[in-house]
């Protein structure tokens, strides 16, 4: 097996996925977005954020739901680890993972099947009534504090015994229960949207006509889809979008062992 250091060569097989998604969904006739720091590279710097390592695209529930299972029946190298398929994946979002690699991220609860991956993010429907809105994200802030105490650590080193498989098991039913929450309130029945399980909380809401249409944005050497309504999906995110962050925020927020398996 060969270690992956560098991170332009991580960088270059997510690229690689990323690719593989888009013609899958061009194919498909499904409704894709860059979104996240994946959005704001494509505005920004057209291309990876430098000093980032991630990707993160979008899709409406029903597209997404599809897409996880066309990938699952791809002969091809790219697998998809979701809730649904894998009783070890704790996550409450898919991973579509290169198979020709592993990665480990350090300061997680290691996950076995984990190969170089770019991350799925389902869009969904908000409830019409202020208080409804209000629950579900403060029932989903309280998630993701409760998930990143848990899964923020370094104390399961090895996928054995019974600490692990007991964090993987609570992680996992906590992840469904969020799942089942966010997809309640259909799409196509909403005027405003969300990805409900993102780290932004009630700022990744905005009205669904945003997200009804997509222009094509440059990443790297080809153009991906970005929502109609980017400016305001990055400006609700991020504010000043354009403006660099401090150099002394330049940096990854990942650390992570990889390599080739062949």
């Amino acid at each position: 097996m060969r270690m992956i250091s560098d991170t332009e060569e991580l960088k270059a097989v997510e690229y690689d996925i990323m690719r593989y998604i888009k013609r899958l969904c061009e194919e498909n006739h499904l409704m894709l977005f860059l979104g996240g720091g994946t959005l704001l590279g494509a505005i920004r710097h057209h291309g990876f954020i430098p000093w980032d390592d991630d990707v993160d695209l979008m899709l409406p529930r029903k597209d997404y739901d599809k897409l996880i299972r066309l990938i699952g029946e791809d002969n091809g190298p790219y697998s998809v680890s979701c809730l649904q398929n894998d009783p070890m994946f704790f996550y409450p979002y898919a991973r579509v993972n290169d198979t020709r690699t592993r990665l480990r991220e350090e300061c997680h609860i290691p996950y076995e099947n984990e190969g170089i991956n770019v991350e799925l993010f389902p869009l969904d429907g908000i409830p019409r009534k202020a208080p409804a809105v209000r629950f579900l994200f403060a029932f989903a802030k309280r998630y993701m504090t409760f998930f990143d105490a848990l899964n923020h650590t370094n104390r399961y080193e090895n996928a054995e015994g019974i600490g692990y498989r007991m964090m993987v098991k609570i992680l996992r039913l906590s992840s469904l229960l969020m799942d089942f929450v966010a997809s309640r309130c259909r799409w196509e029945h909403s005027g405003y949207v969300a990805c409900v399980v993102g780290m932004y909380g009630e700022k990744e809401i905005v009205p669904r006509r945003t997200m009804e249409k997509a222009v094509n944005v440059r990443f790297e050497d080809e153009d991906f889809p970005a929502p109609a309504g980017y400016r305001l999906y990055l400006t609700k995110h991020y504010g000043d979008y354009m403006k660099l962050p401090p150099k002394s925020k330049q940096v990854t927020g990942h650390r992570f062992k990889a390599w080739y398996t062949d």
